[in-house]
Protein backbone atom coordinates (compact mmCIF):
# COMPACT_ATOMS: atom_id res chain seq x y z
CA UNK A 1 0.00 0.00 0.00
CA UNK A 2 1.26 3.46 -0.81
CA UNK A 3 0.25 6.95 0.16
CA UNK A 4 -1.52 8.90 -2.56
CA UNK A 5 -1.93 12.65 -2.92
CA UNK A 6 -5.30 13.97 -4.00
CA UNK A 7 -5.32 17.49 -5.46
CA UNK A 8 -8.77 19.01 -5.12
CA UNK A 9 -9.70 22.70 -5.40
CA UNK A 10 -6.08 23.76 -4.95
CA UNK A 11 -5.63 21.79 -1.73
CA UNK A 12 -3.64 18.58 -1.21
CA UNK A 13 -5.17 15.63 0.64
CA UNK A 14 -3.80 12.12 1.21
CA UNK A 15 -5.11 8.58 1.34
CA UNK A 16 -3.39 5.24 1.98
CA UNK A 17 -4.25 3.03 -1.02
CA UNK A 18 -2.91 1.18 -4.03
CA UNK A 19 -2.87 3.70 -6.87
CA UNK A 20 -4.46 1.55 -9.58
CA UNK A 21 -7.23 0.29 -7.30
CA UNK A 22 -7.97 3.78 -6.00
CA UNK A 23 -8.13 5.28 -9.49
CA UNK A 24 -10.50 2.47 -10.52
CA UNK A 25 -12.71 3.19 -7.50
CA UNK A 26 -12.89 6.91 -8.29
CA UNK A 27 -13.68 6.17 -11.93
CA UNK A 28 -16.42 3.76 -10.86
CA UNK A 29 -17.95 6.39 -8.59
CA UNK A 30 -18.10 9.12 -11.26
CA UNK A 31 -19.00 6.88 -14.20
CA UNK A 32 -22.72 7.06 -13.38
CA UNK A 33 -22.68 10.85 -13.90
CA UNK A 34 -23.75 11.54 -10.32
CA UNK A 35 -22.07 13.14 -7.33
CA UNK A 36 -20.39 11.13 -4.58
CA UNK A 37 -18.30 11.67 -1.45
CA UNK A 38 -14.68 10.54 -1.54
CA UNK A 39 -13.13 9.93 1.87
CA UNK A 40 -9.56 11.30 2.21
CA UNK A 41 -7.28 12.70 4.93
CA UNK A 42 -6.41 16.34 5.55
CA UNK A 43 -3.41 17.70 7.43
CA UNK A 44 0.06 16.59 8.37
CA UNK A 45 1.03 14.57 11.42
CA UNK A 46 -2.41 14.17 12.94
CA UNK A 47 -4.65 13.47 9.96
CA UNK A 48 -8.30 14.46 9.90
CA UNK A 49 -10.75 12.43 7.78
CA UNK A 50 -12.72 14.57 5.33
CA UNK A 51 -15.12 13.95 2.45
CA UNK A 52 -14.60 15.52 -0.97
CA UNK A 53 -17.54 15.88 -3.33
CA UNK A 54 -16.64 14.41 -6.73
CA UNK A 55 -18.68 14.30 -9.93
CA UNK A 56 -19.12 15.87 -13.37
CA UNK A 57 -17.25 19.15 -13.79
CA UNK A 58 -15.26 18.80 -10.56
CA UNK A 59 -11.51 18.41 -11.32
CA UNK A 60 -9.47 16.01 -9.20
CA UNK A 61 -5.91 14.73 -9.57
CA UNK A 62 -4.47 11.56 -8.02
CA UNK A 63 -0.76 10.79 -7.71
CA UNK A 64 1.60 8.63 -5.68
CA UNK A 65 3.78 10.39 -3.12
CA UNK A 66 6.54 7.85 -3.62
CA UNK A 67 6.46 7.15 -7.36
CA UNK A 68 7.63 3.80 -8.58
CA UNK A 69 8.60 2.67 -12.05
CA UNK A 70 5.64 1.96 -14.30
CA UNK A 71 5.48 -1.20 -16.39
CA UNK A 72 6.15 0.82 -19.56
CA UNK A 73 9.15 2.69 -18.09
CA UNK A 74 12.70 1.38 -18.26
CA UNK A 75 13.85 3.66 -15.46
CA UNK A 76 12.02 6.17 -13.29
CA UNK A 77 13.72 9.53 -12.96
CA UNK A 78 12.57 12.73 -11.36
CA UNK A 79 13.83 16.28 -11.65
CA UNK A 80 13.08 18.88 -9.03
CA UNK A 81 14.00 22.52 -9.42
CA UNK A 82 14.30 24.75 -6.40
CA UNK A 83 12.85 28.23 -6.53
Amino acid sequence: MSRLEILYDGEVYTVPAEEDAYRARVLELVSDGGFHWLEVNRGEGRLEPIGLLIGPGIPIAIGALEPSARADDDVYTAHVEEA
